[in-house]
């Protein structure tokens, strides 16, 4: 049970983010609760013995909760209702579950009834692992003797160091439920990468720049001169010999020459706070149409240095932009990239944002390796999204905050779902979908194909 109840955590963490799942409560109830199901039998104990403790109290799988060919045709079903996350996080823990009673070298289950009604059970016996088959009266008689009525007191007393750590684990899980986590992702992990790297690359660069700035005040005459009477010593730097353009030592390049043509990284992921553009999940009329409003925000949030955003900030920065917007456009429900830029001009004081047409997969990599958002306006349906309400919406927009070249990806805040925190793109799909608003939602495809540069 306690085993059982840890995989389960654990499992809707890795399934979760594989498939970017919120892990919510509801995500990781379905996944203890798949776990623990079988035991539902014990039921079936209390009422045979009167009880579902004691010497024999695992005889309660004797019951076919506990054969698991009796879930097959519930999986074989559901498995074209389900999604596949969720539908894979049963399988996966209820497989877990028999797994384990068949391991835990006990009486085991009936693996294959109703083919065979042996029970079979994982055992070990002379320092090598078998697979004992019993009979029905064989299992019974086996726990009969050698059942422990007292298996909670053992199970903590055996490997307590091992056991409190588990139970701290899920006590730690409810914790990370309670308070509302998103999966971490290979982007996050990259990103954690990159900005601590990025860190100790800067702060190497800043104590080097000041141990040469000390060094050159020391060495310099023409700065500490030997005696104040006497002129200063020209600085070497300054020098005919050195201002000489055919001189071939002259570094003619600037630093920040040298750094625009260095190639960008292969990876590059820009923190974001990432928030839906229906945060509580209203999805009416002024929330369908909000995306551009939530990129906006994303952007002033990435600007803004916020690490995140609570739903319910969101929801009244969102209600309060949608209002501003109505004001200046009041008969438009939908923005292009010019009107977008006005808007975040005049509400947040944004004057450097840019727009660029026709860009290039390398523009956008330029972009982003700069640290800089790309807004991008696109053909909703042709972007494919299976988590968008099908069939997905004719105009869409969301921000590139980072990339991928190993696996031919963008990374974005795609604010069209609550999945979209780091919800990742192939090149080709984005730019083959981009194109501005070109006043009706109908031809979109019409749309010039064009991004707008967040940048301070």
């Amino acid at each position: 049970m306690f085993l059982d109840s840890f995989f389960a955590l654990t499992s809707a963490f890795v399934i979760g983010s594989i498939f970017k799942e919120e892990f919510s409560l509801f995500w990781a109830l379905g996944a203890v609760l798949a776990s623990l199901f079988p035991d539902i039998d014990a039921l079936w104990e209390f009422f045979e013995r009167g009880k579902i403790w004691g010497r024999d109290w695992k005889r309660h799988r004797i019951s076919f909760f506990h054969y698991p060919i009796f879930y097959a045709p519930f999986f074989l079903i559901t498995f074209f209702f389900l999604p596949l996350s969720f539908w894979l996080l049963l399988l996966v823990n209820l497989s877990f579950h028999f797994f384990h009673d068949f391991w835990d070298g006990e009486i085991g289950i009936r693996y294959f009834y109703p083919f065979s009604k042996k029970f079979y059970a994982l055992h070990r016996k002379d320092r090598r692992w078998v697979i004992v088959k019993r009979t029905e009266q064989e299992a019974v008689g086996w726990l009969h003797k050698n059942g422990n009525k007292y298996w909670i007191r053992a199970y903590f007393k055996k490997f307590w160091l091992l056991r409190l750590g588990g139970t701290l684990i899920v006590l730690a899980g409810y914790y990370i439920i309670t308070h509302g986590y998103y999966p971490v992702t290979r982007a996050d992990i990259w990103e954690a990468y990159y900005t601590l790297k990025k860190t100790l690359v800067t702060e190497i660069k800043t104590k080097n720049s000041k141990e040469s700035e000390i060094n050159r005040e020391e060495t310099n005459p023409a700065i500490i001169p030997e005696n104040k009477n006497q002129a200063p010593i020209p600085n070497p730097v300054n020098t005919p010999e050195n201002n000489n353009p055919n001189n071939k030592n002259t570094n003619t390049n600037s630093p920040e020459e040298q750094e625009t043509t260095s190639p960008i990284p292969n990876f590059v992921n820009n923190h974001m706070a990432f928030i839906s553009q229906a945060p509580l999940a209203n999805w009416d009329a002024l929330h369908e149409e909000a995306c551009e409003e939530a990129a906006l925000l994303i952007g002033h949030y990435y600007l803004s240095g916020k690490e995140s955003v609570s739903p319910k900030d969101a929801e009244k920065d969102i209600q309060e932009l949608s209002a501003y917007t109505k004001t200046v456009y009041p008969k438009k429900d939908d923005a292009n990239l010019e009107e977008l830029k006005r808007v975040a001009q005049n509400k947040f004081g944004y004057t450097d944002w840019k727009i660029t047409e026709n860009p290039k997969t390398s523009d956008i990599q330029k972009e982003v390796a700069e640290g800089n958002g790309v807004i991008m306006p696109l053909a909703g349906r042709e972007i494919n999204n299976p988590n968008f309400k099908r069939p997905g919406p004719l105009f869409h927009m969301l921000i590139v905050s980072g990339y991928d070249n190993k696996k031919g990806v963008f990374i974005t805040q795609d604010p069209g779902t609550r999945k979209g925190k780091n919800y990742e793109y192939k090149f080709n799909v984005l730019i083959e979908a981009l194109h501005d608003f070109p006043g009706k939602k109908e031809d979109i495809k019409k749309g010039v194909p064009r991004i707008l540069i967040v940048k301070k």
